[in-house]
């Protein structure tokens, strides 16, 4: 298990220092859509997805542009919602092939 919150701070941390030096980031975030632990590394779903979603709003009011992958062997709401509340896209990877994944990465740098 691992803070998914965590790790959208960071993705946002560092997309905002390559925003500073002049880059425009996209995000693509890969995740199983289980968030299982809080930020403060506290078990429970309820407090970790709320935490992720906080972020994921965060990313959203700084208008960094997000691909959420869901790579859960079965599509995961909870994946799809964070992309919603990103104003993201969302992609369930296995439904998906390489060239899916690939077209999704491109037009969402395209569009920044």
């Amino acid at each position: 298990a691992s803070p998914l919150a965590a790790g959208l701070e960071a993705a946002g941390a560092l997309a905002a220092q390559e925003r500073r030096a002049g880059r425009s980031p996209f995000l693509v975030v890969l995740t199983d859509g289980r968030a299982n632990l809080a930020r403060d590394g506290r078990a429970g779903r309820e407090a970790a997805e709320a935490d992720a979603l906080a972020v994921a709003r965060r990313l959203r009011a700084e208008a960094h542009p997000v691909l959420i992958v869901d790579t859960a062997p079965r599509p995961q709401p909870f994946a799809r919602g964070l992309a919603a509340e990103a104003g993201g896209r969302s992609l369930v990877l296995p439904q998906a092939r390489a060239e899916t994944l690939a077209a999704a990465v491109r037009q969402g740098m395209a569009a920044r």
